[in-house]
């Protein structure tokens, strides 16, 4: 007989059964609504949408379709799966409220500061959909299971490859950016005692400053109408 594994090992638990799946409702009335072609055209009924605004949620049921309408999670647990179409960080909350047996959420699964999600309660019913199936990453995923079966469990490494000044050897001595700026904007402010003062320094801009345009494309914007005699 072999021994025990230890404690910290878990075999992993069967993958369920294939189930019917026949009704269907989405939560989140933005790109919640790109869903429902392809759930309807998977011959899935659509029996609700559910946003924050319970009238809103009403007026794109009806819209649609679709016989419910509603703010509440609660009233979405007689359907078969759930899509979470709400902002990330608002996915960790929606997906502990609901009730469905099945869940698919948008990606990315959480947010910066969308909280965490208990893996253990919702692994086996919860899928992170996937929209760029066209891309290689996806199409090497998909070759896989056709070829090996559905896995237990997925680990996936990923990275960022964007250009920056360090090559290998200055990243193995440690230089990493510490500060990373997006974009920065800047003000001034001048007072001008005579317009000509104004005119003189907008031409000085514009001459020190060739990519901001010709004169023509230089828009200045006042507080009061500016009447031409």
């Amino acid at each position: 007989m072999s021994p025990d594994p230890p404690g910290d090992v878990r075999a992993p638990a069967p993958l369920p059964e294939p189930r019917s799946v026949r009704t269907a409702a989405i939560v989140g009335l933005n790109w919640g609504l790109v869903h429902l072609r392809g759930l309807r055209e998977a011959g899935c009924e659509v029996v609700a949408l559910a946003g924050v605004q319970g009238e809103r949620a009403r007026q794109a049921a009806a819209r649609e379709g679709v016989p419910l309408g509603t703010s509440r999670l609660e009233d979405l647990s007689d359907v078969d799966v759930v899509v979470v179409a709400t902002p990330a960080p608002t996915h960790a909350a929606v997906i502990a409220a609901l009730p469905s047996p099945l869940l698919i959420c948008e990606k990315p699964l959480l947010g910066t500061t969308g909280g965490s999600i208990d893996t253990d309660a919702v692994h086996r019913r919860l899928l992170v959909n996937y929209a760029f199936a066209f891309l290689g990453t996806a199409r090497a995923a998909a070759a896989v299971v056709a070829e090996h079966g559905p896995p237990d469990s997925v680990e996936l490494e990923v990275g960022v490859n964007l250009p920056h000044p360090f090559t290998a050897a200055d990243r193995r001595a440690g230089y990493r950016y510490d500060v990373s700026m997006l974009q920065a904007e800047f003000a001034l402010t001048q007072v001008l005692d005579r317009p000509v003062s104004g005119r003189i320094f907008f031409e000085q801009v514009i001459r020190e400053n060739l990519d901001a345009g010709r004169p023509d494309k230089v828009q200045l914007i006042f507080s009061r109408r500016v009447q031409r005699n």
